[in-house]
This record gives structure tokens, C-alpha cells and sequence, in this order.
């Protein structure tokens, strides 16, 4: 319960903010990371391991972009790339 509380202080928070979005692909990229990050911890406190591991994946993916790596999709990895 304490996570959700943490959540919703964190949303009222943000209510009077106005979301900036990032201005290239890398900035979008290390900030999806991060939330990525933010949301597989909920994930895992809350037991919901299958959804911390996909997001996992998209904080790993995020991470690489950020790097100037090419995503998985560019690199025939992603399913359906044959």
C-alpha cells in the first residue's frame, strides 16, 4: 500500500507541472529508460515479475538507444524483422 501512496503523491505532484517533452530521439529515449526503471521496481514490489521483466526488456532497449546503439527493431532482432 505504501507504493501506491508514493504514486499518487507523485502524481499530484506532477499536476501542476507541465511535462516538457524531450527534444531528440536520445533525450526520449534515456527518459523512457527511466521511467522504464521507475515502473519495473513498482512492478516488482507489487509481485507482478512477467511485467517487470517485459519492462526490463524496454529499460534495456531504452538504455542502448540512449547509447546511440541502434534499437533492436534496426538490428533484425525484433519479432517479425525476417
Amino acid at each position: 500500500m505504501l507504493v501506491v501512496a508514493e504514486l499518487a503523491r507523485d502524481l499530484q505532484g506532477m499536476e501542476n507541472k507541465e511535462l516538457v517533452p524531450p527534444t531528440s530521439a536520445r533525450e526520449a529515449a534515456s527518459y523512457i529508460e527511466k521511467l522504464a526503471g521507475e515502473l519495473r521496481i513498482l512492478a516488482l514490489k507489487s509481485k507482478f515479475s512477467f511485467l517487470a521483466y517485459l519492462l526490463s526488456m524496454a529499460e534495456e532497449e531504452a538504455k542502448a538507444i540512449a547509447q546511440g546503439k541502434q534499437p533492436t527493431s534496426k538490428r533484425g532482432n525484433a519479432p517479425g524483422s525476417d
